[in-house]
């Protein structure tokens, strides 16, 4: 039988355990959700990529109709200034996941400095 002293001690040491397996399962759970938004970052580049190149054909759409007469130049201009409104609240919707990711990302760094 354990003596007072060493009793005492291994409940520590097992206290202690414990609490190191908690902060390695947080940061398993942390690193996974860390992990999905670096993946959902990454299709949001892939997506960003695909709308600059959309992004450059509106710019020639429009230009080229200021370069045209009539009724048909004029159309282009308003076809390519509607496209750029859509893209503006593309955009808008970009920047708020991306605000949300990084407060997000905060959030776990301060649960991990709290484990410590």
């Amino acid at each position: 039988m354990p003596t007072w002293p060493a009793a005492r001690r291994q409940a520590r040491d097992r206290s202690e355990e414990t609490a190191v397996f908690t902060v390695l399962r947080g940061l398993t759970r942390n690193s996974r959700r860390a992990l999905e938004d670096i993946r959902s970052a990454s299709n949001q580049l892939v997506d960003h990529s695909r709308e600059m190149s959309e992004s450059i054909f509106w710019e020639t759409v429009e230009a080229f109709g200021r370069q045209q007469q009539g009724p048909v130049g004029d159309l282009l201009v308003q076809i390519a200034a509607a496209q750029r409104r859509v893209e503006a609240a593309r955009i808008a919707d970009v920047c708020a996941v991306h605000e949300g990711l990084a407060q997000r990302a905060a959030a776990g760094l301060e649960d991990l400095r709290a484990a410590r």
